[in-house]
């Protein structure tokens, strides 16, 4: 009987244990929802600020979960097309298939690390602790500042901040998200804007996201970890 009563209580106090970011998967449509979620593709358009003029990027982000992504920026008729495959990044160069310095690799994890979508479906590598009703503390492994995390009314990301590190300075990063829809059960963040040191650096509109998309080109070749 003891043994029973003390079964009964240990597992009550388990689910009684605080998870912050099972809540946010949650608020994004559920659990189970967001981790049957294997690939995603976004389609948007980016008005950023470069030196002294405003230019308008269109990207297509092609993502298969935990680690592997493409990114495809075309602007001013050029093309541009960087990968990640878990701690591996490359870069297309004309012809050619570089491999990018380990800083870049590292903006790369760091960019994926700002979407809820990425934060929901990887919570389980994550360590979260409620600062608040409304506010999380996000431990992401191997990043040195952690993701401030600001909760709207439903539960859902509203504002990411955190710190980088580029060019020797450690940077001050703020990304608001805000206008969410539901995409096959699962809310998405359509209207995005990212600041670095206060200054505004882009503001993002996302025209189309599929999930469950069949995605073929590096890095998604069969076969690949």
């Amino acid at each position: 009987m003891r043994t029973a009563v003390l079964t009964l209580a240990l597992a009550a106090s388990a689910a009684a244990q605080p998870d912050p970011l099972g809540d946010l998967a949650d608020a994004l449509g559920g659990r189970e929802r967001v981790d049957a979620v294997e690939t995603v593709e976004v389609r948007s358009r980016t008005r950023a600020r470069v030196g002294e003029e405003d230019v308008t990027v269109r990207s297509t982000l092609a993502l298969r979960l935990p680690d592997a992504a493409r990114w495809t920026a075309r602007a001013d008729g050029s093309e541009r097309v960087t990968w990640l495959d878990g701690e591996a990044g490359r870069v297309v160069v004309g012809d050619s298939v570089r491999a990018l310095p380990e800083a870049a690799v590292d903006a790369l994890q760091a960019a994926l690390w700002l979407r809820p979508l990425v934060l929901a479906a990887r919570r389980g590598e994550l360590a979260a602790e409620a600062l608040g009703a409304d506010l999380l503390r996000v431990d992401v492994p191997g990043r040195r500042d952690p993701l401030i995390i600001g909760l709207d009314e439903g539960g859902r990301p509203r504002r990411i901040t955190t710190f980088r590190r580029q060019g020797g300075r450690r940077e001050y990063v703020e990304v608001v998200l805000r206008d969410y829809r539901e995409v096959d059960g699962v809310f998405v963040p359509h209207r995005v804007r990212q600041a670095v040191g206060g200054a505004v650096t882009g503001e993002t509109v996302l025209e189309s996201v599929r999930l469950g998309a069949a995605l073929a080109g590096p890095p998604f070749e069969a076969g690949r970890g």
